[in-house]
C-alpha cells in the first residue's frame, strides 16, 4: 500500500505540508531541537501513545478508528522501507545515501 493512500484518512484536506530542511549542522544545533516546539511535541506525542497503552495487553481486543488504522497502516509502510532499504556502510560524516533512496520511496 503507498503512502500517500494511507495518508490520505490520517492528514486533513486542508493540511499544508513544508518542505523538510536540514537544520542540525552541529552539536549545538541539538540544544535549539531539545528546546523546540517541535521536539515538544514529538516527545508528548510518543509520551501520550505510551500513557494510552498503559496496563494494557498486547494480546486485547480493541476497537480501531480510522485514524489509528491509518497510523499503524502508515508505520507498517515506513518499517518495510526500513527492512527494504538498509543502511549502506560508509563514513557517516554526512549522512547515510540509503537515506535518499529510502525518502524517494515516500515522497512516491
Amino acid at each position: 500500500m503507498k503512502l500517500k493512500s494511507i495518508m490520505s484518512g490520517v492528514v486533513a484536506e486542508d493540511h499544508e505540508f513544508l518542505v523538510p530542511k536540514r537544520a542540525v549542522m552541529s552539536p549545538a544545533d541539538m540544544t535549539a531541537w531539545h528546546h523546540s516546539e517541535a521536539y515538544c511535541e514529538y516527545v508528548g506525542f510518543i509520551l501520550a501513545m505510551n500513557e494510552a497503552v498503559e496496563g494494557k495487553a498486547i494480546s486485547a481486543d480493541c476497537v480501531q478508528g480510522a485514524a489509528a488504522k491509518g497510523m499503524v497502516a502508515m508505520l507498517e509502510c515506513l518499517d518495510h522501507l526500513v527492512d527494504e532499504i538498509p543502511p549502506i556502510e560508509q563514513p557517516t560524516r554526512f549522512g547515510n545515501h540509503a537515506f535518499r533512496k529510502w525518502h524517494a520511496h515516500v515522497k512516491e
